[in-house]
């Protein structure tokens, strides 16, 4: 299983995101929510870029439905955003 392979060949996003059909799969911002049960807390691990920026953690926390306080941002460089 690849990510890349998923995106490029099997398109997996089209579904529920086919506004993206000519965007490269680097040029996506991307990363993971896990949640931790005994903390309670959603752990979000992503680009330098979201881990900074409030809106952009707001449209996260607005997708997932998560609640803000209950989250913690973690920089991540395999979520590396690479378009400017």
């Amino acid at each position: 299983f690849s990510h890349l392979v998923e995106w490029e060949e099997h398109r997996i996003y089209l579904p529920c995101f086919p506004e993206l059909i000519a965007v490269e799969y680097q040029e996506v911002s991307r990363g993971r929510v896990i949640y931790s049960g005994n903390s309670k807390f959603f752990k979000i691990y992503a680009d330098r870029k979201v881990v900074q920026s409030v809106e952009l953690q707001t449209l996260v926390c607005d997708k997932f439905n998560l609640i803000p306080s209950q989250c913690t941002w973690k920089r991540d460089k395999h979520y590396r955003i690479f378009s400017s």
